[in-house]
């Protein structure tokens, strides 16, 4: 049972990875991992800010941008299974 586990963690990863060329907040929306806590988000979104990472360049206009990173823990956690059909009453 575990291996079958590990084998579906592992494909589901891979699947993942393969959608990079689509839109990665579309996936979240399906996933529902905007209504889940970061820890159990199978796709977790991060805010870069310019202006912090670079300092101080009010010669250059630079736009802050999001980046995804796939959560590989969320994985083997069940809630976060469960959550992407009914976010609303399991807690």
């Amino acid at each position: 049972m575990k291996s079958l586990f590990y084998v579906r963690k592992s494909l589901q990863i891979k699947a993942l990875d393969y959608c990079k060329t689509l839109n990665y907040e579309k996936i979240r929306l399906v996933l529902g991992d905007n209504n889940k806590p970061e820890t159990e988000q199978f796709i977790v979104v991060s805010k870069v800010n310019a202006g912090e990472l670079f300092g101080n360049l009010s010669d250059v206009d630079l736009e802050d941008s999001i980046t995804y990173r796939i959560n590989r823990a969320a994985f083997s956690q069940i809630a976060s299974y469960r959550k992407i059909y009914n976010h609303n009453r399991l807690e």
